[in-house]
């Protein structure tokens, strides 16, 4: 909510943000800036990737299925989708403002956006610090929660953008799992299982529905455009 509140009452063209825990070089913003300018970018990411970077083990194994999940469902390899770190233009944050929630996670929603908008976004590897203070996002309860937050974040922005990219998944699964349930069937049986057409059919009709999903939303961003 803070986040929206400071893009909203900003006066210049560029945005910057990063956390205040100590965690992130705020002396590479210059870096940034300069790598934003020469790549014509709209946003630019510091990533946190360089060697010796200081992230908690406990995060690591969460932070490794949200990547996988971000990279498939985008269809880019992305080296950090939630770092707190970044420069981006005040006119593209604004375009994704309804989409922001009022609590976690800024970072992941801006990131995602921006990307399945073909919005052009960089990155530059930073350090990262250990953390001054304690965390309440990976303790406990609080981390479990935020971690399923994450997951329902990423699914959310990627079917409002890309839903094909979304519901290709478990229409494949189950088109191609109907079929190899029909094959034992008829090895076993000699007999055409319902169930398996039942799941032929019904990833046929999610394969539709987001095929359908996705021409609505291209059509709605050429009306924008």
């Amino acid at each position: 909510a803070s986040m929206k509140s400071g893009i909203r009452r900003a006066k210049g063209d560029l945005l910057a943000n990063s956390d205040a825990d100590g965690t992130y070089p705020i002396v590479d913003f210059p870096k940034l800036y300069k790598a934003f300018k020469e790549k014509d970018a709209d946003m630019v990411v510091g990533a946190r990737t360089k060697k010796g970077v200081q992230i908690p083990l406990i995060r690591r194994p969460a932070k490794a299925v949200i990547n996988v999940l971000v990279n498939s469902l985008s269809g880019r390899k992305i080296p950090d989708n939630n770092s707190g770190m970044r420069i981006f233009k005040k006119s593209m944050a604004e375009e994704f403002m309804h989409l922001y929630p009022q609590g976690f996670s800024f970072t992941i929603t801006i990131t995602l956006a921006a990307i399945t908008s073909d919005y052009n976004v960089i990155y530059v590897p930073i350090d990262y610090f250990k953390r001054k203070g304690t965390s309440s996002m990976s303790s406990g309860f609080n981390g479990l929660k935020h971690f399923l937050n994450f997951i329902g974040l990423i699914i959310r922005i990627t079917t409002y953008f890309r839903p094909l990219k979304f519901f290709v998944w478990p229409a494949t699964l189950l088109f191609f799992g109907g079929i190899a349930y029909i094959a034992y069937t008829l090895k076993m049986d000699s007999n055409v299982s319902d169930a398996g057409m039942l799941m032929i059919l019904s990833g046929i009709q999610i394969g539709l529905f987001g095929l359908l999903a996705e021409v609505v939303v291209r059509q709605g961003r050429a009306k924008r455009l």
